[in-house]
């Protein structure tokens, strides 16, 4: 089946994302797609806009330093998947990662879009609840915010963020003991 009919925009920055998410109130953001797409195929839902991320520089990243780990919302699940840093500092993630879907989906999919769409059958979710992750969130009335995994998911399909505002970053403090980072 094909999609209903949307206008694809793609801004070059987060800023821009914002302006058309305040601007367009039927506006969803599109990260990977590996969620959104089949609900868009099925016409189990339909938006007439989709905010692409995939032109916006910067939000693809894994950084580890002493005892917190950063990741960026475009991030592909593959690339945590073989990650050898998170393989040795959190290789609970690592394991996540390869057990989602196929490789087609983790060399598509990114780990915020897992998360933002708080999809119920997505594995993301539940690891970062157990990893107490936090989110950071950019737009709104309040321009960046952070907020806690067991706050981030409010209900199938909706997160805590508002409609114009965007994932930023996924930040999980390291478990005492875990292995350092070569110096």
């Amino acid at each position: 089946m094909r999609t209903q009919y949307f206008e694809y925009l793609a801004p070059s920055s987060i800023e821009e994302a914002v302006k058309m998410l305040k601007e367009y109130e039927e506006a969803k953001i599109l990260a990977g797609g590996q969620s959104l797409i089949p609900l868009l195929k099925t016409r189990i839902t339909v938006f007439p806009y989709l905010v692409s991320l995939s032109s916006i520089p910067g939000l693809s990243y894994i950084s580890l330093d002493k005892d917190k780990l950063r990741l960026g919302p475009m991030t592909v699940v593959s690339d945590i998947e073989y990650s050898g840093d998170l393989m040795k500092r959190l290789p609970v993630l690592t394991e996540a990662a390869s057990q989602i879907a196929d490789p087609l989906v983790r060399n598509m999919g990114t780990v915020g879009g897992n998360v933002s769409h708080a999809d119920p059958s997505n594995d993301m979710p539940p690891v970062m609840l157990a990893l107490r992750a936090r989110f950071t969130v950019q737009g709104g009335p309040s321009g960046t915010r952070e907020i806690r995994a067991s706050d981030f998911f409010v209900d199938t399909f909706q997160t805590a963020m508002n409609h114009d505002e965007i994932l930023r970053e996924i930040s999980v403090d390291l478990p005492e003991g875990a292995p350092q980072a070569p110096t």
